[in-house]
């Protein structure tokens, strides 16, 4: 499963938050309902599951916000995808969809490319 589709599978689960932590209650950022989609969330301390399971989330992306963030400028409008997503989910408050939409705009550049992006989310032991 890629990241995109399991951020949008994950989406249906439970509600958003954009309170800075994967989960608030019974809410859940992007990167959380990609996790919860995958019944990775309630073992997961920070993000490098989210990194074990989407090698994509450390390519370098382009921000897709606006010129006049301040975040994307302070980077060159440049950052891992893990960050990115995060900054788009709880700076600028898009919706998982969106998120999941531009992600997905990145694995089809990957593929493109010739980039591996994972089709089968591993199972832990």
């Amino acid at each position: 499963m890629k990241l995109s589709e399991a951020i949008r599978l994950g989406s249906m689960l439970k509600p958003q938050t954009h309170v800075g932590d994967m989960r608030a209650g019974n809410a859940t950022c992007a990167l959380g309902a990609a996790l919860d989609a995958v019944s990775e969330l309630g073992t997961c301390i920070g993000y490098s599951r989210v990194r074990e399971l989407w090698p994509i989330a450390e390519t370098i992306v382009r921000y897709p916000c606006s010129a006049q963030c301040r975040v994307a400028r302070e980077y060159d409008h440049r950052g891992e995808l893990i960050a990115v997503v995060w900054h788009l989910n709880d700076q600028h408050e898009w919706t998982r969809e969106q998120i999941a939409d531009w992600v997905e705009t990145i694995e089809a550049q990957a593929e493109a490319q010739g980039v591996a992006v994972p089709v089968e989310v591993p199972t832990t032991a």
